[in-house]
């Protein structure tokens, strides 16, 4: 499986046709000032927020033409899982208006949840869906995820039929969104690491899966939140590997593995305590 939080590349080769334009859709959500960033490169873009949700608005997506400019920003800017291309024969404004009635969706526990229409990860869950109405508006959408580019169509037997919004996603689609909160936790451990243990990462050939190797043992500790989670790989770049493999530091490696009164969170806490006390007493 390939991991990465660059852009994957090649690039797709984005078709053209007389009907049919291509848009370039971009998450505010993960770039910060992103209308005035957009603006002054004059790639036009406007705002996917409903009317009723305006303070919102500095975390919504942004649809533009997807000019050569606005193609060249995003690949300079060079980032996975931010933007994707779709391609339509409907302005902007009526995909807006589309785009409107997927902004809060229904969980499949049936409780309200906001979508991440600007993350490809996200919008490809809800295209996977062939029946999905947002495919009346739609007709191909290139998506580049963190595991490499996806491309969806619609389907030649699509029918639009009545379907009752707020979207509701199926048991399918939920957990697929948690995955896509497992992969974000691997980035959000990629970038403390590449903070406060640059050197850790040095040592492994594909950090992002060896990270995601020890995410994945993590949670089988019950280490599940992104505090507890930061708090374990602060021990393995202090201690290494050996924490688990070894009984050198067995008090600690007791402390990460025996359920006790203390929550998991507690104990991993702990246990990154008297790691830092244990490389303080080595230097």
């Amino acid at each position: 499986m390939s991991f990465n939080l660059n852009l994957p590349l090649p690039l797709p080769h984005f078709h053209d046709s007389n009907d049919l334009l291509n848009y370039l859709i971009v998450d505010g959500s993960q770039i910060e000032q992103l209308e005035p960033l957009l603006q002054q490169q004059d790639l036009q873009p406007q705002r996917i927020c409903p009317t009723h949700l305006l303070p919102l608005a500095e975390v919504s997506p942004y649809i533009m033409p997807l000019t050569p400019e606005a193609m060249a920003w995003f690949v300079q800017y060079n980032q996975a899982n931010i933007g994707y291309v779709i391609s339509s024969e409907f302005s902007i404004d009526e995909l807006i208006d589309a785009f409107c009635d997927y902004y809060q969706v229904l969980s499949a526990y049936g409780s309200t949840v906001f979508f991440k229409l600007g993350q490809p990860e996200a919008i490809y869950i809800l295209l996977s869906d062939k029946t999905c109405l947002l495919w009346q508006w739609l007709t191909q959408a290139w998506l580049p995820t963190r595991e490499g580019w996806e491309h969806v169509h619609r389907d030649k037997t699509f029918e639009a039929k009545e379907t009752r919004l707020p979207y509701r996603l199926s048991d399918g689609q939920w957990a697929l969104l948690g995955e896509i909160s497992r992969r974000n936790c691997i980035e959000m451990v990629y970038q403390h690491l590449l903070h406060f243990f640059p050197t850790v990462l040095e040592q492994h050939a594909a950090p992002l899966l060896w990270i995601k190797g020890w995410v994945e043992h993590a949670n089988t500790l019950q280490f599940e939140t992104d505090v507890d989670v930061l708090h374990f790989f602060n021990i393995l770049a202090l201690l290494g590997e050996e924490i688990i493999h070894s009984d050198r530091y067995l008090h600690i490696r007791q402390l990460l593995e025996t359920p006790s009164e203390q929550t998991p969170s507690m104990r991993v806490a702990m246990a990154d305590k008297l790691a830092h006390k244990e490389a303080v007493d080595a230097k």
